[in-house]
């Protein structure tokens, strides 16, 4: 199971160190920017923050004496699994509390806590990571923030390239997260079209179509893989493996919530798509859904659907070799 899968509700809390609650209400499905004020202009943090969709909220407790800020998740309603079935549980609660160091310089505000951090093969160090966030104002911690992809790891930088940008919202003793999906970003530049190579050339395991929201330079592995690129834009590539072309060609690209991509190679198709919703609904808390519900540590079922064996199988068949899967 991926790092996306079994990802919890409160993804904000654990955003700050990578790279139903109180006060606040999250309508999802409704217009973000609805509560935007008048004087909010479409590119300002502010203006983008009202303009993205909400995706989690908490409460926030400060503690001004040790510059220290502690964010508390709360998940309120649930699905959970008794026995065979699926069941609503309007009571089901489950909070998460992580205490963070914070510096201001300027606009620049600094939330920082000790993790454990992968180096590759070896073990994981503990460092201090600071994450960025960047806002419009420099009186306290009140406002709309921009969380930039970029860390200090010990005090060494380092950024990211995602497909979507994350803003966070405290209004005193609450904070929101919204996210939206980054206009321009070059989706044939990702973990999923590396990950896309590699299988072609190697018949490797990973292949998961979440990966595509995380950039990455794929051109090591074409070259590795013997693939040649021969034209591509932001969300298609046209290339060629051992005398045959392929097309590959993204529809539809929503950060935690859905992918729709397309493999071809002459007349042959194959269609990978993902889905995923961390608020499982009450009506889609059932049995029908069996097979698309996760666990997650909360304790509460989130709903994840992906073809992921069945996409590979079909990239073989266009290859022409045995599948594994």
């Amino acid at each position: 199971m991926s790092n996306a899968k079994i990802a919890s509700f409160f993804a904000f809390t654990v955003a700050l160190i990578a790279a139903g609650c109180s006060g606040i209400t999250i309508d999802v499905a409704g217009d973000a920017s609805a509560d935007a004020p008048a004087d909010v202009t479409n590119n300002s943090i502010n203006g983008r923050y009202f303009m993205a969709r909400p995706v989690s909220a908490g409460t926030l407790i400060v503690d001004e004496a040790e510059h220290t800020v502690t964010l508390i998740a709360k998940v309120v309603g649930g699905c959970e699994k008794d026995g065979d079935e699926f069941v609503w549980n309007p009571d089901f609660y489950y909070g998460d509390t992580t205490t963070y160091g914070y510096r201001f310089s300027g606009d620049t505000l600094f939330l920082s806590t000790h993790t454990l951090v992968e180096k590759g093969f070896e073990e994981p160090e503990e460092m201090l990571v600071e994450r960025i966030l960047i806002g419009e104002h420099n009186e306290g911690l009140d406002g709309v923030w921009f969380m930039t992809p970029c860390s200090f790891f010990d005090g060494k930088l380092r950024c990211s390239e995602y497909a979507y940008d994350e803003f966070l919202l405290i209004d005193g003793g609450d904070v929101e997260q919204r996210v939206s999906d980054k206009e321009g970003f070059n989706y044939m530049e990702s973990v999923f079209i590396d990950e896309l190579f590699s299988y072609i050339g190697s018949n490797a395991s990973a292949l998961q179509l979440e990966t595509v929201f995380y950039g990455m330079d794929t051109e090591y592995s074409a070259e590795r893989y013997g693939i040649d690129v021969l034209s591509k834009s932001n969300t298609s590539m046209n290339f060629m493996f051992e005398k045959r072309e392929f097309e590959v060609a993204l529809y539809q690209m929503t950060y935690k919530d859905s992918v729709y991509v397309v493999v071809k190679s002459g007349d042959v198709e194959c269609i990978g798509s993902h889905s995923e919703q961390a608020e499982v609904s009450e009506e889609m808390c059932s049995t029908e859904e069996a097979d698309n519900l996760s666990e997650s540590y909360t304790g509460a079922w989130t709903f994840w659907s992906q073809n992921d064996d069945e996409f590979r199988r079909c990239i073989d068949g266009l290859i022409g070799r045995e599948s594994e899967w």
